[in-house]
């Protein structure tokens, strides 16, 4: 099924880090269920820890974060893409501040964040 190709997926690219093996079955699921969220989501950062597509990586996160909008996970993952990808720093502010918003008892984030906006106040 498309979920377990994820779940073996997700396991190998982020656990194992073996891409190569991760991103058929990645990619199946993808092609099975394309409006998955967590799906659209594993593929995301596997492409992107892949360094390749930042277009496609860009498209993914945003289907996870659209179809799974209340999941603090997606928009931490996307998040970090859109700051360390793209530079693009206001719409990371944005992705952080939901993520915290959805999951505020996460201190690990909460130090990430408040350092993140520090650092852009310095300029």
């Amino acid at each position: 099924s498309p979920v377990s190709m994820n779940n073996l997926g997700w396991f190998l690219a982020s656990v194992r880090k073996k891409y190569d093996e991760a991103e058929p079955l990645l990619r199946k699921a993808h092609e099975l269920a394309p409006d998955d969220g967590n799906i659209c989501g594993s593929l995301a950062v596997l492409v992107e820890a892949l360094g390749k597509q930042d277009d496609e990586a860009e498209r993914l996160h945003r289907r996870a974060v659209e179809r799974l909008p209340e999941d603090a996970e997606i928009a931490w993952h996307f998040a970090r893409f859109m700051e360390e990808t793209r530079k693009n720093l206001p719409e990371a502010e944005r992705l952080y501040a939901k993520a915290l918003e959805l999951e505020p008892e996460n201190t690990e984030r909460q130090t990430y964040v408040a350092a993140f906006r520090l650092k852009r106040e310095k300029g």
